[in-house]
């Protein structure tokens, strides 16, 4: 049975699965945001001219990756399929040559 054949329970049960799986990205995206490393400073304007280095601005890299992981293998699981079949009619001699000891 390929996933076009498949009930209406299926369809329902992958949305479901897709959207749990967008929550818990978004909730693991929130929660890393919260606890991201801050530092307090006083006088905030002198701060406004400074640039962010190459580290601050890769530090949700591995998160990324990590979604990108995750996606990936939901797709590896889905097992995409081809749902029509290709068939080739050939016409042809059948040659057949036997030896005998």
């Amino acid at each position: 049975m390929t996933f076009a054949d498949a009930p209406i329970q299926a369809y329902i049960a992958w949305w479901c699965l897709v959207v749990l799986a967008l929550v818990i990205v978004v909730w693991a995206w929130l929660r890393r945001w919260k606890s991201a490393a801050t530092m307090r400073y006083p006088s905030g304007h002198r701060l406004d001219g400074v640039r962010r280095g190459l580290r601050a601005r890769l530090a949700h890299l591995p998160l990324l990756l990590r979604i990108l992981a995750v996606i990936g293998l939901f797709l590896a699981l889905a097992r995409p399929q081809l749902t029509e079949a290709e068939t080739a009619e050939v016409e042809g001699i059948d040659i057949v040559v036997a030896f005998d000891m």
